[in-house]
């Protein structure tokens, strides 16, 4: 997702799908898109303190569109030393800050750019070139006059001062060309607590159906699993009905390589009653670890971005994981999910 604390997270996460762009269908409504279809901003100079951990740096990029901007692509590269970035677009005004790079203080708020814009980029942890791309057609909706507004988490390893920089490049589809515009679903096990000295997973089934009062017709075009470095891989599956179990996306990978995939074609969830996610962690410390934004912490969220006219969130954001085994050498907990569903 740029760094979050673990309560802005939380915050962020909790509220994010049901807030994401709702105060930006009134701008776009009447507008053709945007004449330039494909944007680009280099952020360098940033500099990080030797051995030390940045997790207070934002980034805006003002983009100066008259009309909205259907983005179908975006492009990421890093320098050294990044752990993630999380990227939002938000409404011009949003935030004080001119474009480039800046301390967040208490200017930034990632539920006031969700409340105001919506998500746009996350990136996977340690990776430094990636690209979230979806199926022709489809496209998420920046209205006229957005800013993208990135919060960054680097690491300095060295013993000298760290000079590094980030790009993004957008490119957008012409209004006529958009078939289907996307609007995000996120899911977060908030409340782990990762033995020390044990392999383990931590599981959550997500019930869609019974948030929206009815059966769910949607597909997923991208999904992005986002965990640090103690984590091993994530699965996602439907969860409840006649495709109980059948898997929407696993992966079994260390940080540092993109994680993201563009799903082609996009996969129907309908049949389903909603998702199973499920990270898998190798905690090699005599701690326990918790949900956190620095290195030593942990996260286990999935992204996804849907055709679903309503936007999708929540997860395990309250009470403690239940200890449902030993499975062939993994403490396996399951936790509870709650969900909500808004519609756009």
């Amino acid at each position: 997702m740029a760094a979050y604390d673990a309560l802005m997270w939380r915050r962020a996460l909790a509220l994010a799908w049901c807030l994401a762009a709702c105060g930006s269908e009134g701008d776009s409504a009447d507008g053709e898109p945007a004449e330039d279809l494909h944007l680009e901003r280099e952020f360098t100079g940033i500099r990080v303190a030797p051995a030390s951990e940045s997790t207070d740096l934002c980034a805006s990029w003002r983009l100066d569109n008259d009309q909205p901007l259907y983005v179908n692509q975006v492009e990421m590269q890093t320098g050294g030393g990044w752990h993630h970035s999380n990227w939002f677009f938000v409404p011009e005004g949003t935030f004080s800050q001119d474009d480039g790079v800046w301390r967040c203080g208490g200017d930034f708020d990632g539920v006031k750019a969700a409340l105001y814009g919506g998500v746009l980029f996350a990136q996977s942890t340690q990776a430094t070139a990636e690209t979230q791309g979806f199926q022709p057609g489809a496209a998420l909706e920046l209205p006229a006059h957005s800013v993208v507004v990135g919060q960054l988490h680097i690491i300095n390893v060295g013993d000298s001062e760290l000079d590094t920089g980030v790009s993004l490049a957008l490119t957008g589809l012409p209004e006529e060309e958009v078939e289907t515009r996307l609007r995000p679903l996120a899911f977060d096990f908030h409340q782990l607590a990762i033995p020390a000295q044990q392999r383990s997973r931590f599981e959550a089934s997500c019930d869609m159906e019974e948030a929206f009062g009815g059966p769910i017709d949607l597909a997923v075009h991208y999904v992005l699993p986002h965990y640090h470095r103690f984590g091993t891989g994530m699965d996602i599956e439907m969860m409840g009905g006649a495709r109980d179990g059948e898997t929407i996306y696993g992966i079994e990978s260390r940080i540092g390589e993109p994680l993201g995939r563009s799903m082609a074609p996009p996969l129907s969830l309908a049949g389903a009653r909603g998702i199973r996610f499920a990270c898998e962690f190798d905690n090699t410390t005599p701690d326990t670890i918790y949900f956190g934004n620095n290195n030593d912490s942990e996260m286990c969220i999935m992204l996804a971005f849907t055709d679903s006219p309503l936007v999708w969130g929540g997860g395990v954001l309250e009470g403690s994981p239940t200890l449902r085994g030993i499975e062939d050498g993994v403490a396996v907990y399951d936790g509870d999910c709650s969900v909500v569903a808004l519609l756009r």
